[in-house]
């Protein structure tokens, strides 16, 4: 009867021991972790100035008796250079697979040490396997990205080769035919038959190789660095939670970290309730950024306090508790940290670059500039209830400047399933761009522009109904605020929208967008996760329904045809981004249209 509560002790004393041990066990493998990163800018450095080395060499050893270079020598000399850059990236790879392995070894090193029964080799290999096969959200694999900075050392190198050499020969020759016939070689071309020198093209070309902005030394070395420590926290985090009393890793800033940025915040938020910078298994969002120098470290359960639980908050709130200075630190810019304050940044966008970020904001018709514009619920609109027949065909509100039997099959389509009230007036154009098929623009101000159909477009009545979508949707609801007309697009937040809003997004083409995103590659393609969330976007799938609505309803047999066009890529394509619905899928959506526009009195009521 005495026996249980001594074993208990005793599992209890293990489990403790196994935990300091791995505590322990981690700062040792952390500092070996550190001396080889420094063993790998050391070792790589080396690999590149033997190789520099070797390519000044071959290029002094093509000289003439004159010490130029001659442009009979030019595709030797580029033949004996490439075949030296290609021994450099065999090295280079070589000494990238040892580091990998030696990486993901120290990661699984603290539980190795703690004792704990684990396949270790198994998760070595998993790790280095993990990192070879991620694709980046530039949607390139390791191999892709090392096959890149190569490419890029042979196209630097050989046009600093080339370049010379050509220049020098071109200069040469028309010295000699300004001396044969008794003229003086002027002084610009007297300059430039020295280009070809030797001496100044081998230390220009070996030295492409390692200076300047983005060379192929600096992003070989970014490359080994961020994916080193890749491999070794994925081996660490694998076999950290091999141990049960393993609840989340703690995103940790090294001693190092030279200033704050986005790092700081990963270190910091308790989004998960776990604790200020500690995420669940799969979670953890190292490596922040190319060569972070962060690290994880494990966080057992008991270490879990009632405050940590209750004080979640996601990373907006805790944006918006720093300051200014931080602030931007973290966003990186003063434009992405204005966005947070006008409350359009969202939280999957906090690491998204403004470049990227301006160009989806001005599609919203937001102010890039000013950020001054703010979505304001619509749902105080006055609806007028039960209105039959509406007063206010759609059509009224267009002017055909271009496929004018496009357009008027488009919106006799329109006004056989709905009215409106009043429109602004705007031109339909036409448009010879290979960008886009349709496009509905709006000036800064949140004003309507035009709408254009490219003439290159396969499904123009489609692709019309589509773009008049986002005009109603940006125009067809309004809510005034005194004297300053505050209009967004209805679909985002307007209360007489959720039930579309809740149709359109439940449906399974939408979800199988959805999972899209999820996935990197489908058939052997990679999936554009870019244009799958635009394709997500409300504003988006509404233009998208919108269309599919009017055929529905209209029973237009032009865009019935086109529609089935659309749908039958699911047949065909590689890759199936869901553009339309199915029929059945389509339902709920065509029906939440029907109450949402006899709501807002544009159809009947006794529809």
């Amino acid at each position: 009867m005495y026996g249980t509560p001594i074993i208990k002790l005793a599992e209890d004393s293990g489990r403790l021991a196994i935990k300091a041990a791995i505590k322990r066990g981690s700062k040792s493998a952390q500092a070996k972790l550190n001396k080889l990163d420094i063993d790998t800018i050391t070792d790589l450095t080396v690999v590149y100035e033997n190789a520099r080395e070797d390519i000044r060499n071959s290029i002094l050893n093509h000289a003439g008796d004159s010490g130029s270079l001659r442009i009979e020598t030019m595709n030797s000399l580029l033949q004996q250079v490439n075949n030296r850059l290609d021994q450099l990236s065999v090295a280079r790879n070589a000494m990238l697979d040892d580091r990998l392995l030696a990486a993901a070894r120290l990661g699984t090193e603290p539980v190795a040490a703690a004792g704990v029964g684990v396949n270790f080799a198994r998760i070595n290999e998993d790790a280095v396997r993990f990192v070879n096969e991620l694709v980046t959200g530039e949607g390139l694999q390791l191999s892709d990205r090392l096959w890149r900075i190569d490419n890029h050392a042979k196209q630097v190198v050989g046009q600093a080769i080339q370049s010379s050499i050509i220049q020098g020969h071109s200069a040469s020759e028309a010295a000699q035919q300004l001396l044969s016939r008794g003229e003086s070689v002027p002084a610009d071309i007297a300059s430039k038959m020295n280009i070809a020198n030797a001496t100044r093209v081998s230390q220009e070309a070996s030295s492409s190789l390692m200076t300047g902005d983005g060379n192929p030394y600096r992003n070989a070395l970014r490359v080994m660095r961020t994916e080193i420590g890749r491999a070794n926290n994925k081996a660490f985090e694998e076999s950290v939670f091999e141990v049960p009393e393993a609840i989340g890793t703690r995103f940790m800033l090294s001693p190092n970290h030279p200033r704050p940025d986005i790092c700081d915040m990963h270190a910091s938020v308790n989004r998960y309730g776990l604790g200020p910078g500690v995420y669940p298994k799969g979670k953890n969002p190292y490596p922040a950024h190319p060569e972070t120098i962060s690290f994880m470290e494990v966080v057992f359960s008991d270490e879990v306090s009632k405050f940590d639980r209750e004080s979640k908050e996601d990373r907006i709130a805790w944006l918006n508790k720093q300051s200014g200075t931080t602030q931007e630190q973290v966003l990186g810019g003063r434009k992405k940290r204005a966005a947070l304050k006008s409350g359009f940044l969202k939280e999957n966008q906090i690491a998204t670059p403004w470049k990227v970020l301006k160009v989806r904001y001005e599609r919203l018709g937001i102010d890039v500039d000013s950020l001054q514009i703010k979505p304001v619920p619509l749902s105080t609109v006055s609806i007028v209830e039960g209105l039959s027949p509406v007063a206010v065909p759609v059509s009224k509100a267009f002017e055909i400047k271009g496929y004018r039997q496009v357009s008027k099959r488009t919106l006799a389509a329109i006004d056989s399933v709905h009215g409106d009230g009043k429109l602004d007036l705007i031109q339909i154009k036409k448009s010879t761009s290979r960008k886009f098929r349709g496009a509905y623009s709006m000036t800064l101000s949140g004003k309507p522009g035009n709408i254009q159909i490219s003439q290159v477009g396969a499904h123009k009545d489609l692709t019309l109904a589509h773009e008049i979508g986002h005009f109603i949707d940006h125009r067809g609801v309004r809510h005034v605020s005194g004297s300053v007309d505050q209009e967004i697009f209805a679909s985002w937040t307007d209360d007489t929208h959720k039930e579309w809003r809740d149709a359109v997004f439940n449906s399974r083409a939408t979800q199988h967008l959805s999972e899209l995103h999820k996935t990197n590659v489908v058939n052997g393609y990679r999936i554009d996760k870019g244009h799958v969330d635009y394709l997500l976007t409300t504003h988006e799938v509404w233009a998208r329904s919108y269309a599919q609505y009017i055929t529905v309803r209209s029973g237009d047999e032009v865009m019935a045809r086109q529609l089935k066009e659309m749908l039958n890529l699911k047949k065909t394509a590689p890759v199936y981004y869901d553009y339309q619905w199915d029929e059945d899928d389509f339902q709920p959506i065509a029906q939440a249209f029907d109450r949402l526009f006899t709501k807002l009195g544009w159809i009947s009521d006794e529809r």
